[in-house]
Order: structure tokens, then C-alpha cells, then sequence
């Protein structure tokens, strides 16, 4: 109520604020945050083989980044991996990539339950800084998480120049727009018709490459540095 102005990353975050808060409109502006793609292309070839080799990586990789929490929702990614046909699952490899949370232990009786313990990797914590090696030996990105206020890991995974598989739970469909497959966050079925569909068709694992480097573009650092110093000198001058 005391801001002079409200600075949110998304339109769905500032109808939002304008809902709950009774916020005027011309009081709140969206800017989207930027995303590194030079980062996020940045890992050499040793580093992504250094990868590939301690995972014995051997076929297609789907990647997932994010905490094993319960709003990340990576229970449906591996219960929709283990449901791949036997043919196309003893082919391909999920790399789990992120802190321990309160999905883990279910996650490892899934893995225990269907056999695919030689599939699933739980790599754990990543420094932020190693990351880009990990996006180096992907296939694609699946993405199911239940809410986001952005969602930079499927953008930081376009700017790597992995097709992507992205929850579309908010805000994520604003962010990824139509550069990515939209699937439902707890429909397994459909998450793994769309896994075996990307895996399978090359056609379509180029065709969303091409879209997610096009689309990330748009998410630039230096535009939201530009937007938010104007941003702050209008707030500036409206106090006097």
C-alpha cells in the first residue's frame, strides 16, 4: 500500500497483485527477467563427456533441473518415464538435477518399484556453474512443475538449445509461450505420449530447438536493466 510502484515478472503476477491488493493498474509494471544464453552454452566438450562418462550416458538424455520438493513435481516425470515402452526406456536416460526435498524418498521407491534404477540418475545439488554440462548432454527438457512465478529453467534449457516439455501450470505457459510442448503437470499419460513423441521424432526435436532459440531471445538482461532504471527514475520523480 506504501509502494509508489510494483514491479512484477509476469502478467499473470500483476493481475494478481492488482486482484488481491486492489493495486491500480498504471501502479504496477511487468518486466521479465533475462536469461545468461551464453552461460548456459558455455560447457565444453570435456565437461559435458566428464558428464556423460560418470553417468554412463549412453542413449538419449531427458533432463530435469529443480529441488525434489513437491511443487517441482518430479514424481510425475519418473512415474511417466517408467511407463515408456520397455524398447524406447532402455534407450534413454533421466537425469535428475537438484537439492534433496520431500519428494525424494517416494521418488527412489518408484525407481525401486519399477527397475529403472539403471535409467534414473538422482545427481543431487549442482553448482550453478556446472550446470551448463548437464544441459550439454541432454536429448530434450521436461519441466512438470505445479507453479512457477517465472520458470527460468526451461528458458535457460531453450537458450542450451534442448526442445522442451514444460508444465503448463502458471505462470509457465506466459513464459515459454508456444516454444514449448504444454502438457498437463499431473497427467502422466500425456507426459509420456510427449516424451516418446520427442525421443522418437527428430523432426520435431529440431523443429522445437529452432522455436526455443527464437523464443529466449526475447528475455534480455539488458532490456530489464533498461526498464527498470526508467521504472525507478519515474517513481524517483513522482516523490519529488
Amino acid at each position: 500500500q506504501q509502494a509508489t510502484h510494483v514491479v512484477v515478472p509476469s502478467k499473470r503476477i500483476a493481475e494478481s497483485v492488482r486482484r488481491h491488493f486492489g493495486t491500480p493498474p498504471e501502479k504496477v509494471s511487468v518486466v521479465p527477467h533475462g536469461v545468461d544464453i551464453a552461460w548456459a552454452c558455455s560447457a565444453t566438450q570435456t565437461q559435458i563427456a566428464e558428464v556423460r562418462d560418470r553417468y554412463k550416458l549412453d542413449g538419449q538424455v531427458i533432463l530435469f533441473v529443480g529441488s525434489l520438493s513437491d511443487r517441482k513435481n518430479a514424481i510425475t516425470l519418473v512415474r511417466a518415464f517408467a511407463a515408456l515402452p520397455a524398447k524406447v526406456r532402455k534407450e534413454t536416460h533421466l537425469l535428475i538435477v537438484g537439492p534433496t526435498g520431500c519428494d525424494h524418498k517416494t521418488i527412489q521407491e518408484i525407481i525401486l518399484s519399477e527397475a529403472i534404477g539403471e535409467q534414473v540418475h538422482l545427481v543431487g545439488y549442482v553448482n550453478p556453474s556446472c550446470l551448463p554440462a548437464y544441459f550439454g548432454v541432454a536429448s530434450m527438457f521436461a519441466f512438470p512443475s505445479l507453479s512457477e512465478s517465472f520458470g527460468f529453467p526451461p528458458l535457460e534449457a531453450m537458450a542450451a538449445g534442448l526442445p522442451v516439455l514444460c508444465s503448463n501450470a502458471p505462470n509457465l505457459p506466459e513464459t515459454v509461450g508456444k516454444a514449448a510442448i504444454l502438457i498437463p503437470p499431473l497427467d502422466v499419460d500425456e507426459w509420456t505420449k510427449a516424451m516418446q513423441r520427442v525421443l522418437t521424432d527428430h523432426t520435431l526435436q529440431a523443429e522445437l530447438r529452432e522455436r526455443g532459440k527464437a523464443h529466449v531471445r526475447q528475455f534480455d538482461w539488458s532490456v530489464c536493466a533498461t526498464t527498470m532504471t526508467q521504472i525507478l527514475r519515474a517513481a524517483a520523480a513522482d516523490n519529488g
